[in-house]
Parts: structure tokens; sequence; C-alpha cells
């Protein structure tokens, strides 16, 4: 990137600081509100500080401070996060903008300003917190808009082009965060960049230990956000289905025996280098099957609420450490945070991470799948699963570096090798494979009418 790029997209961050300040009743309204702000508004200088204590204890505590005081708090955020050169400040701040949701409409210049220049973490965060600010309309208005998104798209594609593989990743990653909010003409054009990158084999190297070993998914990372970005512009897009086909039906049928009998025409359309048609066919045979093994119901516990609740993404947990019942927003399928509270034993995210709360999406006393075939609910149990296997491992190295980097060292236990996170490998199987073969056994039809046979490769793949 050139020395007038890096002035240019540091102008723009500047200028939406500036619009955000001169916006909606300028000074005079600024005024009124400094003389009779909230506490919580008053208290935010005190509380970014605890922001940078490097106590978990009181990050936590500031972090559901700030974000209880909803949209007052934007303008002393936004300032706050001009000011501070702190990656782990920064990206708390971020996250606290994207937990406000509708509320936190008036950091969107400045999001937007991050995602044109930044080139990592932060412009994966700031895309995700526009997804969910944008996206919150209480009042079943349309989506606000996102400012400068010519801009933000003239970026992307830039950095889609770039040598270095983590900026094409974090572009990509970008990309599948703002998917929903472009128009035709933008999809176009990132889905003709994205495309050959679905075949970049180049590894990006990361700390974790889980990047270096996992087969196929992780020791690629451009490859699959390319994938999990086209996935997000539409499979309804020829070229982006194509693409899919082949880039999970490759992976899918490599670890097959398509020697069996009843394989045969599978094998044939793989031969013919036709695996949409292989998918097509894999799909009823994989599914019957299923469907007659002796698997359990699946699990449903952890949460509390409904499959209605879910469908808003909108959890309800309810053990361990968590008998309150506490509520949160954690992101559509395709934006998904599965890492929404701070890393504790008995956090969300350990409960979140076992996978067992999806049963709540089939089971009928929930008033999900299986109670009249609503194929709504078993396509936002897929989706689910699909957001889970391109974004875990990746959101998962990103916290543990941020956390690391204020002296807290392994923080995500139930991921450290040992006994507990083989639990949980098998909690989360039990979750796949017990709920499609009860959705076969209640409504067989249903089930093959609402499960994509190129996210059933992905989630298959992933389950391997």
């Amino acid at each position: 990137m050139t020395t007038r790029t890096m002035k240019v997209n540091r102008a723009c961050v500047a200028l939406a600081l500036l619009v955000f300040a001169a916006s909606a009743g300028g000074a005079e309204e600024a005024a009124q509100r400094k003389g009779n702000a909230p506490a919580a508004v008053a208290a935010v200088p005190a509380l970014l500080t605890e922001l940078a204590s490097n106590d978990i204890g009181r990050v936590h505590v500031a972090t559901e401070s700030l974000v209880k005081a909803d949209s007052a708090v934007v303008p002393a955020l936004a300032e706050g996060l001009a000011g501070t050169s702190d990656p782990f400040v920064r990206l708390k701040i971020i996250e606290i903008f994207a937990r406000l949701r509708g509320e936190g409409g008036d950091a969107l210049p400045v999001l937007s300003g991050l995602v044109i220049q930044e080139k990592g973490t932060e412009r994966e965060r700031a895309a995700r917190a526009i997804n969910w600010i944008a996206t919150d309309r209480k009042d079943g208005g349309t989506p606000l808009a996102i400012p400068d998104v010519d801009a933000i798209m003239a970026v992307l594609l830039a950095d889609l082009g770039q040598e270095d593989p983590k900026i094409r990743d974090s572009a990509a990653r970008a990309v599948a965060y703002l998917a929903p909010f472009l128009d035709a003409a933008a999809k176009d054009s990132l889905i003709s960049a994205l495309i050959p990158l679905t075949g970049d084999s180049t590894a990006v190297r990361h700390k974790h230990i889980w990047w270096s070993w996992i087969p196929g998914i992780t020791r690629y990372p451009v490859r699959e956000a390319a994938a999990w970005a086209l996935e997000q512009l539409g499979m309804d897009d020829p070229r982006v289905r194509a693409c899919l086909e082949r880039h999970y039906g490759q992976r899918l049928f490599s670890r097959l025996n398509l020697a069996i009998p009843e394989l045969a025409e599978v094998a044939a359309a793989v031969r013919a280098d036709a695996y949409g048609k292989a998918l097509q066919l894999y799909k009823p045979i994989f599914l019957r099957r299923i469907g007659a093994a002796a698997f359990e119901d699946p699990w449903n516990w952890g949460h509390v609420g409904s499959a209605a609740q879910l469908l808003t993404n909108v959890h309800t947990a309810k053990q361990y450490a968590l008998n309150t019942g506490a509520t949160r927003y954690v992101g559509a399928p395709g934006a998904m945070d599965w890492f929404i509270d701070e890393p504790q034993n008995n956090s969300w995210p350990e409960l979140t991470h076992r996978m067992s709360w999806t049963g709540y999406l089939l089971k009928p006393e929930h008033g999900g799948f299986a109670k009249d075939g609503n194929p709504a609910y078993l396509r936002h149990w897929m989706a689910v699963f699909s957001d889970f296997d391109s974004n875990l491992r990746h959101q998962q190295a990103i916290v543990e570096e941020q956390y690391r980097k204020i002296g807290i060292g392994k923080v995500w236990w139930s991921y450290d090798g040992s006994f507990r996170w083989i639990l949980w490998q098998a909690f989360r199987a039990e979750a796949r494979m017990n709920g499609l073969a009860y959705a076969m056994r209640t409504f067989p039809e249903r089930t093959h009418e609402a499960v994509c046979e190129v996210l059933l490769a992905k989630f298959l793949v992933a389950a391997a």
C-alpha cells in the first residue's frame, strides 16, 4: 500500500468522526446532553479505563455497563476509539458498538471508516458490527444505510487482489459480513474476484495450535474465507453455486469409498467432473441411510426459550454460572459471534460451543421443525452449523491472541487438547448426526426439500 493511500484511508476515518460529531443537533445538542448526561455516559472515560485493566472480571463489568447505556454512549465511545491505540480496547469498543445493534446507528460512519482503513481483525470486527447495527430495525423498517459503501467495496476489491494472504483473508471475511447490504453490481464484481481465491492454497500461519493440523478447513484460511464470502453473497448465482459444489464436493468425495455399488452413479458424476450432479445424487442416499440409523433424539439443553426465539438469533442460557437465564443476541447465521462473553469457565462460549442447544430448533416441545415440518427451523439449523464450521476456529485464534496480548494466557480451556475438548467434540458430532436423523424420522420429504446439498457436503466435511 502506498503512503498516499494510507493517508487517504486515515483521512476517511477522521472525516467519519467529524461527520459523526456534527450530526443531528450539533454542538448545541451535544452541550445539552453533556449538561444532563446519564450517569453511564459521564462514566464512560472511567469504564474505558477498566477495559484496559487486564482483569477479565473488570473488563466484563465495564463492557456490560456500556452496552446497557444504549445509544447515549456512542459519542463518547467514538471519541475513545479515536483516542486509543490499544488493540484490546479498540476491539472491545467495536464489540460494544455491535452489541448496541440498532441503538448504535450513529457509529456506522466510524465503523465504515475502519473497514476502509484497517487490513486485519479490526476490519472484520467493524464489518460484523455494521451487520448487527444495520439489520436491527425494531420498527420493522428497512435496514440502515451503510455510509461510504462504494468506497468500502473499492478497497475490498483491491485487497482481494493483494499478495499478502492475511489481507485477502480479512477482505473476504469483511465481504461476508457486508453481503446482505450490497447491490447486484457490487456482488457481481466481488463474486468474480472471490471465485479464484477458493483455490488459493497459501497457508496463513497462526500461533494457535489448531490451525496447524485440522485437515482442509483451517490449513488454508484464504480458501475457506473466500468460500464463506461466496456463500453469503448467495448461491442463487450459478457461478457461486458451481464454485461451491466443486469446493465442497471434491473434499467430500475424496473421503468416501465410491467403489460401493450404491454410489456408482455418484462416482460416475465425480469422474465426469460434474460435482453438482454428484451432490444431488448423494444427498438422498445419505439422508435415507441416516434416517434409518439408530441415532438418539437430539439433545436440547443449556438454553431455555423456544425455537422461534432462536430464529431471532437471541439465546437465553440457563446452566452452570448462567442459571439466571442470561440473554444475548449472537448474530444471524453469516454474522455470528461465537465468543460473545469474556473468557471464563462456564461462560457463554463454553456453553454455546457444545451445540447441544441446536436441538431446540428441531424438537416439537419447543416449537421446532418436528412440530409441523416448518422448513425455516431446519434451514436455520443448517445455517448455524455452516457459520460454526467457517468461523469458530478463526474467531478463536483472534480472541486468544487478543487476550494473550494483555497478559492473559490460555483462556479457552475447553479447547486445550484435554479430555474436556474431546468431550466437546463428541457433543458437536452428536448434535449434527442426531439432528439430521431426527429430521428424517419426523418429516422426511420436507427434510429433503430443506437441506441444501452444498451445505450438506460442507456439514459432512466438517464432521469428518
